[in-house]
């Protein structure tokens, strides 16, 4: 008969996001203070930086300071957006572990009773499920977090990766494609550019009442047949 694990004193679910994660904080006294206890947690807004990933470590340290008394699960789906976190937190020595997509949805189900995916569910979910496991000695489709993972090699790799991405969006993305990246970006930081002098990178209404007087000799751009003058000038024609 295999030995139980040891239960944790904080069970931590952070949900993966490219810019703001949701950390959820969780006591293991408050797991078993009663069965609804715990959603009441208000989960951590934590940006993708160092002094964000400090200010989640001292919120920790709030509820137990020796990291190998808490338990880390991280939204695999979260991808190369994870590393820095990952690594920072490796490097705390937190215990951290990979939740499978399938298996948080199957944990939602189990222990929340509804289906519907909020950042706040899916981080409390996270640690929800982690205490399930150590209680119920069941792996639930859950891995450790391999320590190359989390190493600086694998962070410049993951950024490459990043960059070949966004690369090949910009130059294939159609502009439906381009709407939905923008929208699913947590900032507003983002433009939608063309590389093309002849093409606009988004919708135009056609213009089909004006009609070209003049244009002068000197080209300032040219493709094919078709060019641009320095000067051109369009004449308003009415209905």
């Amino acid at each position: 008969m295999s030995q139980q694990r040891a239960l944790a004193k904080v069970y931590v679910g952070i949900d993966i996001h490219r810019s703001i994660h949701k950390a959820a904080i969780i006591p293991l006294a408050l797991m078993e203070e009663g069965r609804h206890s715990w959603k009441k947690v208000k989960p951590l807004s934590v940006a993708n930086c160092r002094s964000d990933f400090e200010r989640l470590d001292r919120a920790i340290g709030e509820h137990n300071q020796a990291p190998s008394q808490v338990s880390i699960a991280i939204d695999h789906t979260g991808g190369h957006y994870s590393a820095p976190i990952i690594n920072f937190l490796s490097r705390k020595g937190y215990q951290l572990w990979y939740l499978e997509a399938k298996a948080l949805k199957e944990a939602k189900n189990r222990f929340l009773d509804e289906e519907n995916k909020t950042d706040e569910i899916d981080a409390a979910s996270m640690a929800r499920m982690l205490c399930a496991r150590d209680v119920l000695d069941d792996d639930l489709r859950i891995s450790a977090v391999s320590p190359e993972l989390s190493s600086e090699a694998a962070t410049m790799k993951a950024l490459c990766v990043q960059r070949w991405a966004l690369s090949k969006l910009i130059t294939q993305a159609t502009y439906e494609q381009a709407v939905d990246y923008l929208e699913s970006q947590s900032t507003p930081n983002h433009r939608i550019v063309g590389i093309d002098p002849f093409a606009s990178p988004v919708p135009l209404e056609e213009l089909d009442r004006y009609q070209l007087v003049y244009q002068s000799p000197s080209t300032i751009l040219q493709s094919g047949d078709e060019r641009v003058s320095y000067v051109e000038i369009f004449e308003y024609v009415a209905p």
